[in-house]
């Protein structure tokens, strides 16, 4: 197996890793990358009842410790601190010293998110004065749903508003756009789903220190993508490749996002 390593990126530069679940068989990760899971990990897989669940956590956590053990200087996939935070979220575990020996004085954030055969990460190093914030969110479009209930739920009455007043066609790419963008920058924040029934508004304005991106690709997906920081960034999907007799991951360079 080749795998090629992840070059270590500037400051303020996002990247979006794509992995599909239909590339892989349970057996295939199993065999392949079931050594890197933690003994947590593991058990966790092990409670799984469902096939397509076991798969779309072993691919989740071999993506995250594949691309974050080259961040922190090529360690071994197996050896990446992960912990699982509040709300469920994975973190690397407080105080891990090799950090400091391959980051320095840099931040390493990333959010991971799914949703039918696609399991997304976000990246992105940080350094200086300023709080950056990283979130994201994928979203599978391609089964109909009803949408007004939730929209009444966790949308604002303007957001409702505009909403009804498109087109019932182009009324689900809307909401799953906005419905994306939303998920972001609550995960951004550290909070939980429970928090899209507060409605929040996602804040703008020249001062704010937020920038939103919404992306439709691969087709049938949406991807909302929210970033607070002090400097101006750009959002890329390099390419990364794994590759074992049952399959391969990569990510396309689908377009460069500049503010």
């Amino acid at each position: 197996m080749t795998e090629r390593p992840v070059d270590s990126p500037p400051d303020n530069e996002v990247r979006l890793w794509l992995a599909r679940l239909d590339d892989w068989s349970l057996s295939r990760l199993q065999a392949d990358y079931g050594h890197w899971l933690s003994i947590a990990e593991q058990a966790r897989l092990h409670r799984l009842q469902r096939t397509f669940s076991k798969r779309r956590l072993l691919l989740g956590r071999v993506l995250m410790r594949k691309v974050l053990g080259d961040y922190l200087g090529g360690i071994s996939p197996a050896a990446v601190p992960l912990v699982t935070g509040p709300h469920g979220r994975p973190a690397l575990a407080e105080g891990f010293v090799g950090a400091d020996a391959a980051l320095g004085e840099r931040r390493l954030l990333f959010n991971l998110s799914h949703s039918h055969d696609a399991v997304l990460l976000a990246t992105a190093t940080a350094s200086g004065e300023g709080e950056v914030l990283l979130g994201v969110d994928i979203e599978w479009i391609g089964r109909a749903r009803r949408i007004d209930p939730i929209a009444r739920r966790c949308f604002t009455p303007d957001e409702q508003q505009a909403l009804l007043a498109l087109p019932e066609a182009e009324r689900l790419e809307h909401f799953y756009t906005l419905w994306t963008l939303k998920e972001a920058y609550i995960k951004a924040q550290g909070l939980g789903i429970e928090a899209m029934f507060s409605r929040p508004t996602l804040p703008g304005g020249p001062k704010s220190p937020w920038r939103f991106h919404s992306l439709q690709t691969p087709p049938g997906y949406r991807i909302g993508l929210a970033l607070s920081t002090p400097k101006p960034a750009k959002i890329l999907t390099p390419r990364l490749r794994l590759r074992g007799k049952g399959g391969a991951w990569w990510g396309r360079r689908w377009r460069r996002l500049r503010r």
